[in-house]
């Protein structure tokens, strides 16, 4: 049998041909394979049985080499660069690589301090089988590093705003559609004195004070027609004891809202503000009254002022007109029955002339009751003396004078005028009304209080009844200009005292 030659190198070629497309194949699906693994968003290696690394993905290789400076490579063995990164998750891991070449898969999150700061992986870790035995160990990581902080903040936040709402005093109540209570904060209990528990159910209408009712009533229906606007409120509610309160605070429409599915009401106890604003409208009131009642007294004063005035000068006009009038008259008529009888010129030239200085004394001592004053240059003490001796020669009562000022001259001299002033318009009334028989005066200084009391046995009169006329009101308002403190005391028949009083 002739064998032909060329067959055995057909033959070769075929097997050529088969195993160059074999390792094309092969190829193929390994450069698959690493396009594969480049294309995970994430950190791909694998390890063989002696925990060596077979493939590690471009992310993995630039962390390595960020974080260590080692440029890794296959063969590297994977827990001697773990060393570098941290040498204290070494046993960790070889415990865990050693579970999963018993067969057990591992899913868990490690964390790694990478330039001072924690950065957190979620690591998948699965064996490898050939041929039904495990020959390796695919892993697969993840940084989740920024999911972990969100989570944290996100905790902290929600445990930041549950201790606001269970430790602050703000009323917070979560009612649905109809009023129903849903929710409600820890400080209900304090304020209405009912567990959370006891309320969830009930309508918070009922908790508010009927004539609020019809107002919140269209308020709330503002709100449920205006989702996530805040609607401000105040009104007054039952608190714990039936005691009445103010609360005041929004209400949002938060119905649609995921984990809300409510309207949330963010009240707060102004009780004490209303009442204090009440006050303060209360003192407004009053002050502007008090104001009004001054502005009247003070026209009253002056339209007395003017009277006074008128009174006074009537007076002068009529001493002038009945008396010094007459006096020059009679004067008048003496000179000219003089002038024409010569036997009686003499003695009516006298008599005129005696008319004249009894005109120019009337005169003198009416102008003496018009100026008397404190003088400043003799001081207080002869002043009212000099006041007090006028009065006596006329008048027919015993005057007594009390005078203790043990540093007359540290007073202001426009106190000792007003006391002085005081004084003289006392004594004029006492004149005028009281028909008394004994007046008594005292200048008084004890400590810093400084007093002025004019006393008469006199008719007295009716403090309840009697109107206070031009000379007490004068007394009083020249008494306010120091801050001194003017009082009366007396009854019919008992006569009158008067005290008034300035702290020096």
């Amino acid at each position: 049998m002739r064998i032909d030659p060329n067959v055995p190198i057909a033959a070769a070629k075929t097997r050529h041909l088969k195993q160059a497309h074999i390792t094309q194949q092969v190829h193929k699906k390994a450069a698959n394979l690493d396009a594969l693994v480049e294309s995970l968003d994430g950190y791909v290696w694998s390890v063989d049985l002696e925990m060596s690394y077979i493939i590690l993905n471009n992310a993995l290789l630039k962390l390595i080499k960020e974080v260590v400076g080692v440029e890794a490579k296959p063969g590297d063995k994977m827990l001697d660069i773990l060393g570098l990164l941290d040498p204290s998750k070494t046993e960790e891991w070889k415990n865990i690589y050693q579970q999963a070449f018993e067969g057990s898969g591992q899913r868990f999150v490690s964390q790694f301090l990478i330039h001072g700061r924690p950065r957190y992986f979620e690591v998948s870790i699965n064996p490898m089988y050939k041929e039904g035995a495990i020959n390796g160990i695919s892993c697969f990581a993840s940084d989740i590093t920024a999911e972990i902080n969100n989570n944290r903040r996100l905790q902290e936040s929600h445990t930041r705003f549950r201790s606001l709402i269970e430790n602050g005093t703000d009323i917070i109540v979560v009612i649905d559609h109809t009023g129903n209570i849903i929710y409600g904060s820890p400080s209900i209990e304090k304020h209405f004195g009912r567990k959370l528990t006891d309320l969830t159910g009930e309508n918070a209408f009922d908790f508010i004070y009927p004539d609020d009712i019809p107002e919140l009533a269209e308020k709330f229906l503002d709100v449920l027609n205006s989702p996530g606007i805040s609607i401000p409120v105040k009104s007054r509610a039952y608190a714990m004891g039936n005691r009445l309160i103010w609360v005041e605070g929004i209400v949002t429409n938060m119905l649609k809202t995921e984990g809300v599915n409510g309207i949330v009401c963010n009240f707060r106890d102004v009780t004490e503000r209303v009442k204090t604003a009440a006050l303060v409208q209360e003192s407004e009131d009053l002050r502007h009254q008090l104001m009004d009642e001054k502005i009247n007294r003070q026209k009253e004063i002056m339209q007395a002022a003017i009277e006074a005035q008128e009174k006074e000068r009537a007076h002068i006009g009529q001493e002038l007109h009945d008396n010094v009038k007459q006096i020059l008259s009679t004067a008048k008529v003496c000179l000219e029955y003089g002038r024409g009888n010569a036997a009686e010129q003499q003695h009516m030239m006298q008599r005129a002339e005696d008319m004249i200085n009894s005109a120019i004394k009337e005169i003198r001592e009416l102008s003496k009751s018009l100026i008397q004053v404190y003088q400043r240059e003799i001081g207080l003490q002869l002043s009212i003396e000099n006041l007090v001796e006028s009065i006596r020669i006329g008048n027919r009562f015993q005057i007594s004078v009390d005078f203790f000022l043990p540093d007359e001259n540290r007073l202001d001299d426009k106190l000792k005028m007003t006391l002085f002033r005081i004084m003289q318009e006392q004594l004029n009334n006492i004149l005028t009304h009281a028909a008394a028989r004994h007046i008594s005066i005292a200048v008084q200084q004890a400590g810093s209080v400084l007093s002025l009391t004019v006393a008469d046995d006199g008719k007295g009169f009716d403090i309840q009844q009697k109107r206070m006329g031009i000379g007490i009101t004068n007394i009083i308002n020249r008494a306010e200009i120091f801050n001194g403190q003017v009082a009366f005391h007396s009854s019919p028949g008992k006569g009158c005292r008067m005290v008034v009083s300035f702290r020096i």
